[in-house]
């Protein structure tokens, strides 16, 4: 493997760390310790030349406000709080190398993918069977991302069944079949409280250790079940410590139940193949297989928010409207939940507004760049102290500045043609200034319809005249220097908002856009290194429009001239930095 991939997997009763070669035991599981200490183990155990750390946890994931957290209902883990993202930052930092977070049930699916399992294009159960159980759902051959990870361990058997510590229900998936139920089970039952001496027992014939094991199958059976009724399975997959280590043991009873007819219809689960993974390790293997598949680039890393994938580089946006949504709500966070909430409601209304209107005007840019936009004018507004009237009119602007269709002629294409036939460059860059000067004019009266219809649909005025003339007036000058006009120091909202828009050039998505409408390859990190340093030096060219009494400028030879705006240039580059390992080169950081 060209580039080193450590793998740490906290399970129920032990630590894996897999470095490439093997897999080394620690019987410490962090579930309740503490920050520090989880990232000096860490240091103890990753190799300084590693390019990726893969942390799998056991605790659920759960989406929210379009980011994905440890799920605060989980007691395992409760040190590690906030989204994901930025706690994989922090310890990406610590660590010195790309971190990313996935969760036991989820990453098994993909182990399960990679080492043949589930065959392509089937649905699929995958499920560990192990200290806790738990599961993750393939469906058409690709792992499923819902709102919140599998809860498997937690579905009820019986609801008069023994409580669950810490849940409010009883008689579940867990505490019928976790590790150590099972073990108290067979101490009951007479046989050794360790599970792999009852295999053994049962493996010389001992009718206690197959009792055992005939009724922990029927309590599967009964569990899988539930699963497999609702959902079309072609494929039951079993993997994890307790069901490897059993073998037939377990898998024999586990069919005699399955498919005798007293959880689900026979038939159907007779067709459904349930089967012993090939695997002696599916968490390790597939965390490796998709730590792989998202350094080579093939796969955005899991648990990312639409935003993020997006950003991460999808090739083409072909989100659905619920998509939007949940982009939009990952634009409004940096204005924080009270904030947001008040201008949710009206900002989803306009995107319905303008939802067929980005997909026609895309010829300029994707319609994701209007979210990326509000985001950025979102994060800006928050650090320079907005008033509510201000951001409610900086997210109009965000999302409606580029509604309008206007071919889109760059500065690049002119200097290509230059090179071929000067005359002809000269009459393009005419056309190419009039288009923008025409993008703007045009976008700002469209804007000015579109917030009046959207006042109407709401029988209220969200945006009064004086909202509407500030947003136009924006709009109306957003892109100047794009034909050699400064944008006026006073307008702070223009200010702020062009900082917004052009940051769009140091985003993932922004880079790879660029490379693609160039019909370049997005995936080739020397392009993107060089596309990326012409980026930056664009806004050293649109500096030099601006007297110095215009300033003060916030970063030396660029043209930001707020202090947000400064710090969310240096954070984007550093997210390049740790998503891709590329830099600018030959370009010190702002």
């Amino acid at each position: 493997m060209s580039k080193a991939i450590v793998v740490v997997d906290f399970g129920g009763s032990r630590t894996d760390v897999y470095t490439g070669h093997r897999i080394e035991t620690f019987p410490r599981t962090f579930r309740s310790s503490s920050r520090e200490e989880l990232l000096a183990f860490l240091r103890s155990v990753v190799p300084a030349d590693t390019s990726l750390v893969v942390l799998v946890f056991p605790a659920p994931l759960v989406r929210q406000n379009g980011g994905w957290l440890l799920s605060p209902m989980s007691t395992k883990f409760d040190y590690l709080t906030g989204p994901i993202s930025a706690i994989e930052a922090d310890f990406g930092r610590v660590l010195g190398c790309r971190t990313l977070f996935m969760q036991d049930g989820h990453v098994a699916s993909w182990g399960a993918i990679a080492v043949g399992d589930v065959k392509p294009g089937e649905t699929a159960f995958v499920t560990m069977v192990g200290s806790s159980p738990s599961g993750g759902l393939v469906y058409r051959g690709q792992p499923v991302e819902g709102p919140f990870t599998s809860q498997f361990s937690h579905l009820t058997l019986d609801p008069n069944g023994p409580p669950c510590p810490g849940k409010q229900h009883r008689g579940c998936v867990k505490m019928f079949l976790g590790a150590n139920v099972l073990s108290d089970r067979a101490v009951e039952l007479g046989l050794p409280k360790d599970l792999q001496e009852v295999t053994r027992l049962g493996k010389r014939g001992d009718k206690g250790a197959l009792a055992f094991y005939a009724s922990a199958g029927e309590r599967l059976a009964h569990a899988l079940s539930q699963v497999a009724n609702p959902i079309p399975l072609d494929t039951i997959v079993l993997g994890g410590g307790i069901a490897c280590g059993a073998g037939e043991l377990l898998l024999r009873p586990l069919r005699e139940a399955f498919t005798r007819g007293h959880y689900m219809d026979a038939n159907l689960a007779a067709a459904i193949d349930l089967r012993l993974t090939k695997s002696a390790n599916l968490v390790i293997e597939g965390a490796r297989y998709l730590a792989e598949q998202v350094l080579s680039g093939r796969a955005a890393p899991p648990f990312r928010s639409a935003f993020q994938a997006f950003a991460s580089g999808f090739r083409h946006f072909t989100a659905t409207q619920d998509e939007y949504f949940e982009l939009l709500e990952w634009a409004l966070e940096p204005i924080g939940p009270e904030r947001a909430a008040k201008l949710l409601p009206v900002l989803r209304r306009l995107l319905m507004l303008v939802y067929r209107d980005y997909h026609a005007a895309q010829g300029g840019n994707p319609p994701d760049h209007h979210l990326f936009v509000l985001r950025h004018i979102m994060t800006i507004a928050a650090g320079e102290d907005y008033s509510d009237a201000e951001l409610r009119q900086a997210a109009a602007i965000a999302m409606l500045h580029d509604v309008s269709n206007v071919e889109k002629i760059t500065k690049g294409m002119v200097a290509e043609l230059r090179q071929i036939d000067p005359r002809a460059a000269d009459a393009l860059e005419v056309r190419r200034k009039s288009n923008r000067t025409l993008h703007m004019r045009e976008g700002s009266s469209k804007a000015q319809r579109i917030l009046l219809e959207l006042n109407e649909s709401l029988g209220e005025p969200a945006f009064s005249a004086e909202d509407i003339e500030a947003i136009c007036d924006v709009i109306r000058i957003h892109d100047n220097p794009s034909v050699d006009i400064p944008i006026p120091g006073l307008n702070r909202l223009a200010v702020a908002f062009r900082e917004a828009d052009r940051l769009w050039m140091v985003t993932i998505r922004g880079v790879r856009v660029d490379l693609i409408r160039k019909g370049k390859n997005s995936d080739d990190r020397v392009l993107f290194r060089k596309q990326l340093e012409d980026n930056l030096k664009r806004y050293r060219e649109e500096r030099a429009l601006y007297p110095d009494c215009e300033g003060p400028f916030t970063i030396e030879g660029m043209f930001f001239r707020t202090a947000a705006g400064a710090l969310l240039l240096r954070e984007l580059l550093n997210e390049i930095d740790t998503e891709l390992g590329i830099g600018a080169n030959g370009n010190p950081r702002p």
